[in-house]
């Protein structure tokens, strides 16, 4: 049995797909507000649900008995609350690690933020504190550091409007950067489960190729034939930012401007352990809606 925490998002989902189809159970850790439909889509891959909170110790002792291991996607970053970076992103993550220590399981996959990316954020001092706690516990671990989404940064959520041809680009836009899809983080995550050779590592995933947000504005431009509308945002507008007294601003600022500063993913040790055909930035572009 592998206990997925996280998910309800959309990572998480994913790798309860990704498990399901390798033929794993799975149990997974959703709460009382979460949206109906995703339950019964997690219900539909067999899996077994169980109600719970990184919050609520008591819940994840209980989520944890009979575990083999533990996937955890989990993070507060999508919530716009910044209080849960804190409660969650870190107490909530450090209360599974002991819950999962106490119960015996033998592995924990924790999914984080590719070690490119360091400018200083309270999501980031979070991620890393857990990545170390993590590797002092003395579970079995792995430990999965992801690029940029593309779902994400390439979407109309962030800054790359598609329907509209607009783009916001943080930086000059020359940075590379290795995009990954989630779909493929959720894969690798799902094979290091099962894989010997990911035991006792931290494995930096990225996509195939590395390109900048520049090119990736092209590959837009070129696979929908018609040109967008594009606005830089300078770094220095940025660093301005990053003053807030919010935990959330200043952490999503620091992705931007990791983002501006560009990751470029060394993937030799992801494909010599999870080896998989992944996603290029011009299959993801030409599978949306619009493409």
């Amino acid at each position: 049995m592998i206990l997925v925490v996280g998910a309800t998002g959309h990572l998480g989902v994913e790798v309860c797909e990704h498990l399901a189809k390798r033929g794993r159970p799975i149990r997974a850790l959703v709460r009382a507000t979460s949206n109906p439909e995703i339950l019964d889509r997690l219900r539909g891959l067999g899996a077994e649900l169980v109600t719970g909170d990184l919050q609520d110790r008591a819940s994840l002792d209980a989520a944890c008995v009979g575990v083999e291991a533990v996937i955890s996607s989990a993070s507060s970053i999508s919530s716009r609350v910044g209080s849960y970076i804190a409660t969650v992103d870190l107490e909530g993550q450090r209360n599974l690690v002991g819950a999962a220590k106490d119960a015996g399981v033998g592995r924990f996959l924790f999914v984080t933020l590719s070690g490119n990316m360091t400018t200083d954020s309270p999501l980031n001092r979070a991620k890393r504190t857990i990545e170390a706690e993590i590797q002092a516990s003395g579970l079995g671990y792995t430990i999965i550091r992801s690029s940029f989404f593309m779902e994400y940064w390439l979407s109309p959520l962030i800054g790359f409007d598609y329907p509209n041809r607009k783009a916001t680009i943080f930086g000059a836009g020359e940075n590379k950067i290795t995009w990954i899809t989630i779909a493929d983080v959720a894969q690798a995550a799902a094979i290091a489960a099962d894989s010997p050779a990911a035991r006792e590592q931290v494995i930096e995933i990225g996509g195939p190729e590395a390109l900048s947000p520049n090119e990736a504005l092209r590959i837009f431009e070129a696979v929908l034939v018609a040109p967008f509308e594009v606005q830089y945002v300078p770094e220095s507008a940025l660093e301005a930012q990053m003053k807030s007294d919010d935990a959330h601003t200043q952490s999503v600022t620091a992705l931007s401007l990791d983002f501006a500063h560009g990751d470029v993913v060394d993937t030799g040790n992801m494909t010599a352990r999870l080896p998989f055909e992944r996603s290029t930035v011009r299959q993801y572009i030409e599978a949306l809606p619009t493409g």
